[in-house]
């Protein structure tokens, strides 16, 4: 039996701006804009989940079991100087962060 990867980006501090590329053991699986989210079943194992935003990359490595569904939240945040930017540009730097899991998403289905 499969595990399930949740990925979101929903998170209210997200910056709403650029793409996030998941890919997951070197496969691109989605882009992400705010609000959209996606799901895939994953074998059990170890796995390199990697999300980038073309300005920085973060990973993270874990282990699922069979039956397990693991979610992670990603964002696009930006600092007070990107902020700034932002503004007066519509265009600046910002910095993908990935949370690794999301507290209490790690749930074996029965």
């Amino acid at each position: 039996m499969p595990a399930t990867l949740t990925v979101n980006r929903n998170s209210p501090e997200d910056a709403q701006q650029r793409e996030i590329t998941i890919t997951l053991d070197g496969e691109n699986v989605a882009k992400l804009t705010f609000g959209q989210s996606i799901s895939k079943e994953i074998p059990a194992g170890s796995h390199i989940l990697l999300v980038d935003n073309s300005w920085n990359k973060q990973t993270a490595t874990f282990a699922v079991a069979e039956n397990e569904n693991i979610t992670f939240l990603v964002q696009n945040t930006s600092g007070r100087f990107s902020q700034f930017l932002l503004m007066i540009f519509g265009a600046g730097p910002l910095r993908v962060s990935l949370s690794s899991p999301v507290a209490g998403s790690r749930t074996a289905v029965m």
